[in-house]
């Protein structure tokens, strides 16, 4: 008797889960393509919101990028090189086919890199690859402010710092224009407060 009632049950069971698979109408290959097929692909949409810093065990920072899916594809071809020189960049990923949605790199402080992802190809569903990539301009430059010429440079600071304060940790950035007449022994200068940390940037007059 408890046999019988083991064997039905297992049935019932099996019945149910089988219609719960295909309640949506989708078989396994349409649901792994998305049900696009013999398709040209188009890169994915990279945008601000794509970047993510990550800390690292040993405390250095990583940058992470993601995009979305883009169904019926074999991949992303990805591609990250620092342009800080735009003429001579330096490769940091180069042509990694990339299965998932995400990948990461080095993060450098005060740099420019270029990022680019292209969505590949899949034979099986007969879909070709992107014909443009997706390139993304990513900068790790803090953002300046102008200090006005003949602004005395502690009065700005101060009045810059309790406009900026907010309660809350935030990095920024000043650009001191130097007056003729006063001589530099340096480039650059940082100030740091438990909630603000504040780059000054030293340039020669206009």
């Amino acid at each position: 008797m408890n046999l019988k009632i083991t064997k039905t049950l297992s049935a019932s069971l099996m019945v149910l889960i089988t219609a719960s698979c295909a309640q949506d109408g989708f078989d396994d290959k349409e649901r792994f393509s998305g049900g696009v097929t013999n398709a040209q692909l188009e890169s994915p949409q990279i945008t601000p919101e794509s970047f993510s810093t990550l800390t690292n065990p040993d405390g250095s920072e990583s940058v992470k990028v993601t995009w979305p899916v883009v169904m019926g594809s074999g991949g992303y071809l990805c591609n990250v090189s620092i342009v800080d020189d735009p003429s001579n960049p330096v490769k940091l990923i180069t042509d990694s086919v990339v299965d998932g949605c995400a990948l990461t790199f080095e993060k450098k402080e005060d740099t420019n890199y270029e990022v680019i992802v292209k969505t590949l190809g899949n034979s099986k569903y007969n879909n070709t690859e992107a014909k443009e990539p997706t390139l993304y301009a990513y900068s790790t430059l803090v953002p300046a402010t102008i200090v006005p010429a003949g602004e005395e440079l502690s009065n700005y600071i101060n009045t810059y710092l309790a406009n900026n304060q907010g309660g809350t940790a935030m990095n920024s950035g000043l650009s001191l224009k130097q007056a003729q007449h006063i001589p530099l022994t340096v480039q650059s200068i940082s100030i740091s407060t438990p909630s603000l940390s504040v780059a000054i940037k030293l340039t020669d007059p206009l």
